[in-house]
């Protein structure tokens, strides 16, 4: 709810989003059966990804009502 008001994400989100991204987007292009026009794409929905959380702004503190 605070996102959606303020555009801020707390550091843990930003931290366990991205790696998340990663990992499995790291998974996907490793393991899946598929060759580059597959990869390609993944690869830089990763990226895109990364660099929309990054831009966000970071939640500092507790914020109380």
């Amino acid at each position: 709810r605070e996102f959606l008001e303020t555009g801020e994400m707390p550091l843990r989100a930003k931290v366990i989003s991205i790696s998340s991204i990663w990992i499995f987007s790291t998974t996907s292009v490793l393991f899946a059966p598929y060759g580059w026009l597959f990869d390609v794409p993944v690869l830089l929905l990763a990226v895109t990804g990364t660099i929309y959380i990054l831009t966000r702004p970071t939640r500092t503190g507790s914020k109380t009502k």
